[in-house]
């Protein structure tokens, strides 16, 4: 779960599954390492078609698969943020628990498993709940599928 979880805190913090240059840069100083020579060879070896970006499937491709699943199927059972949102938090205190997490999505539909990875890889401050601001990726997932 370390690497996408690492994706989403420090890396693709657009939500768009894809890093350029100086997002990478911006997360290794996030994450306290200066992007140095050995950043920008790291870089060009995980950008393996060489088009200025890498993406989830470059690092780990079975967590890409159920990242980008996941989220395909948010947008198809929800058609936009609030929606989303009402369904997934609490209606009192507005946070979804792990456990308030994997219930909803499985009730929806979802039955790929990968639950827990799923909320600690959105949990990215570590409070052990969500809340909307771990959603802000959503709209941009909803426009993606209209296309």
């Amino acid at each position: 779960g370390m690497g996408l979880m690492a994706w989403l805190k420090h890396f693709d913090r657009e939500g768009d599954l894809k890093v350029s240059r100086a997002e990478f840069d911006d997360g290794l100083l996030r994450m306290g390492s200066p992007g140095d020579a050995r950043a920008l060879a790291l870089f060009e070896a995980l950008d393996k078609d060489k088009d200025g970006y890498w993406t989830m499937e470059d690092v780990d491709r079975g967590q890409a698969i159920i990242w980008r699943e996941f989220r395909h199927f948010l947008a198809e059972q929800f058609s936009s943020v609030a929606e989303l949102l009402e369904h997934m938090l609490d209606s009192e205190s507005k946070r979804s628990t792990k456990e308030q997490f994997a219930s909803r999505i499985v009730a929806k539909g979802w039955d790929k498993g990968f639950e827990l990875l799923l909320f600690g890889s959105l949990d990215i401050s570590r409070e052990g709940s969500l809340s909307e601001k771990h959603f802000r990726w959503f709209e941009l997932e909803v426009q993606r599928t209209k296309l």
